[in-house]
């Protein structure tokens, strides 16, 4: 809620990938954002892999727009060359039928030079902590959070914590008291 954020307001943001960029790149002049990432890099399951001389891009290989909000948000993003239209073949890969080729009717999108190009650009100059592995979040008593990491580092204390990694990691990170964090591992 904006009038619950102010330039006094503490944010850590875990997880580096699509969503956790998008949203501190959208907090940071509102906020103190900080972003803890597990990984080594920014991009999460829009991450690319390296095996000598190739790479591959081994989560999300493209995305499709489907609301007006989200294809004015990409304009900027499209004009400076970060994202682009890709026209590639989409194929379904069976071992009965073999390469199948999905038709679409609605035109796909690639960041470039390659898919973690989106999030890195999102992330440039935030506060991004790789190779910080979230363990814990722990309650303080005044209604504040720290952070441990699973090298037993503190990090915080922080008014807002916002755990943009998968469900089944986020419920392993809250403490108990919290009352949905149980139901977490169904989503």
């Amino acid at each position: 809620q904006n009038h619950l954020i102010n330039n006094m307001t503490t944010i850590a943001i875990i997880g580096a990938g699509l969503a956790g960029t998008t949203l501190a790149n959208s907090l940071s002049d509102r906020a103190a954002v900080r972003v803890f990432e597990k990984s080594r890099g920014i991009g999460g399951r829009m991450a690319t892999r390296y095996a000598g001389i190739f790479e591959f891009d081994h989560g999300e290989q493209y995305f499709s727009v489907r609301t007006e909000a989200f294809r004015q948000s990409l304009q900027p993003l499209i004009a400076n060359g970060i994202v682009s239209e890709w026209n590639g073949k989409v194929v379904s890969l069976s071992a009965n039928n073999g390469a199948t080729q999905i038709e679409r009717s609605d035109p796909i999108y690639v960041a470039s030079p390659r898919m973690n190009a989106l999030p890195k650009h999102l992330a440039d100059g935030l506060d991004v902590n790789v190779r910080c592995e979230i363990a814990n979040v722990v309650p303080s008593n005044n209604g504040q959070w720290q952070l441990v990491d699973s090298e037993g580092g503190t990090h915080g204390p922080f008014d807002w914590v916002v755990s943009a990694a998968p469900s089944v990691q986020t419920s392993r990170l809250l403490p108990e008291s919290i009352s949905f964090a149980g139901h977490l591992t169904s989503v």
